[in-house]
């Protein structure tokens, strides 16, 4: 029955069942291997980005999950709640790429085996293949491992003391969504995090990272390289996907992932029906182009990254990157727009 499911459903099925029936971390692990391969394998089939994006993120919250049921033990698990960041909590991972995650405890919970557990899953996370994050927001540090008050506490200080590192912070936490333990935790706090959207100093500190990374486009339309490679994270998904965050939080809308926050915007007249259509599908070419050098560079033996090879694109991928540049750079300009920001 599993040779027979991996044939017919691209052993997405079959990854799923391993995942629901392993007892150990080990188990976890040897489960979680195949999803690079199915990546690449769906990929050259020509999948959608919106599919692969969904299917993987379904995968990738199990194997967390998982994890979290192996190292916290089950009496213990209603009061906790594990957060996903990031591009994972926006559910656009694709790649294994680094671990970001939050905790958030109930009020008056005390459990001295805690820190332990959570060591655990950050290390057990490193042998499955998410590398730790450099900048170490993940549940083994216990600045994003805080209880329901504290969370509140540290909300109205972002309010208090707007700054880059405020802007920073929120924005990664905008983007959580609850995998495991007791959902209800999160949304306790949904309220306090939402009121920031009525917070203008606060929205322009945000709004200023889209700005921040300059033009992906040289003087003469060309697309901007630094030795051999565009950065497509730095020069053209970044600035979508945060100004549309930044959007999101201004107009309350409730939307982590970054297509759906886009026709929501259009829908609540925040942003027009034309940018709204190019700006998701700029957003797609962005994230196939990145992938397809990932598995490029992976192939090779290679760390990938975030840069793609310019030169070696088909001439139809260089023309879409471009066109898709030029979306960003329009975006950018409703973003300025929108929160009175200088050039």
């Amino acid at each position: 029955m599993a040779e027979v499911l991996a044939h017919y459903a691209s052993s997405s099925h079959l990854i799923s069942l391993r995942l629901a029936r392993a007892q150990t971390l080990e188990d976890i692990a040897d489960a979680a291997r195949g999803m690079t391969d199915l990546v690449r394998q769906l990929h050259a089939q020509g999948a959608k980005m919106s599919y692969l994006m969904e299917l993987v993120s379904a995968l990738n919250s199990r194997v967390m999950a998982r994890v979290f049921e192996q190292v916290v033990p089950e009496e213990f698990r209603d009061r906790l709640c594990l957060l996903l960041l990031g591009s994972e909590g926006r559910r656009e991972q694709i790649l294994k790429t680094d671990q970001d995650n939050a905790l958030i405890l109930a009020d008056g919970f005390d459990w001295p085996g805690l820190p332990a557990a959570m060591q655990r899953f950050s290390e057990a996370l490193a042998r499955i293949g998410y590398p730790p994050c450099p900048g170490q927001v993940m549940v083994n540090n216990p600045h994003w491992r805080l209880d329901q008050t504290a969370w509140r506490e540290r909300f109205a200080q972002w309010s208090r003391v707007a700054d880059g590192q405020t802007s920073l912070d929120l924005a990664i936490v905008l983007d959580a969504r609850p995998v495991a333990g007791n959902t209800a935790l999160y949304e306790s706090l949904l309220p306090s995090l939402r009121a920031l959207g009525k917070d203008a100093i606060l929205l322009r500190y945000l709004a200023d990272a889209t700005l921040s990374k300059g033009n992906p486009l040289t003087w003469r339309g060309q697309v901007r390289e630094a030795e051999g490679r565009a950065d497509l994270k730095r020069g053209g998904v970044f600035p979508l996907v945060h100004g549309l965050r930044t959007l999101a939080l201004k107009h309350g809308i409730a939307h982590r992932n970054s297509f759906d926050r886009c026709a929501s915007l259009v829908a609540a007249g925040a942003m027009d029906a034309e940018l709204g259509r190019d700006v998701p599908q700029a957003l797609a070419v962005l994230m196939r182009l990145r992938l397809g050098q990932q598995l490029a560079d992976l192939d090779a033996g290679c760390v990938p990254g975030n840069g793609v090879d310019v030169a070696a694109l088909r001439r139809l991928d260089r023309e879409l990157l471009r066109d898709a540049l030029r979306v960003v750079n329009g975006f950018k300009e409703h973003v300025q727009s929108e929160f009175h920001l200088g050039a």
